[in-house]
């Protein structure tokens, strides 16, 4: 799921909004379906959409560079 919702991440990063839509639905959906906790990180992630200066809103850490490596972590010790 972090992966994935560091993919989200970087389309909206992108400004790629359609695809970002795309992708959280076709991807991340199911997820949101079945656990609380990753339900809220998708809420989180997708409420990005909808400010003009993402990294400036509420959620603003998603897009920076920390949390990249945060994800980055988990997956190589998820990995290993």
């Amino acid at each position: 799921m972090k992966k994935k919702q560091q993919h989200l991440i970087e389309l909206i990063r992108l400004n790629l909004i359609d695809e970002a839509l795309t992708y959280a639905q076709t991807h991340l959906a199911e997820f949101a379906e079945d656990e609380i906790k990753m339900r809220q990180e998708l809420e989180k992630t997708m409420a990005l959409l909808v400010f003009d200066k993402p990294l400036e809103s509420p959620y603003g850490y998603l897009m920076e560079t920390s949390h990249r490596q945060i994800i980055a972590n988990q997956i190589n010790n998820a990995l290993l």
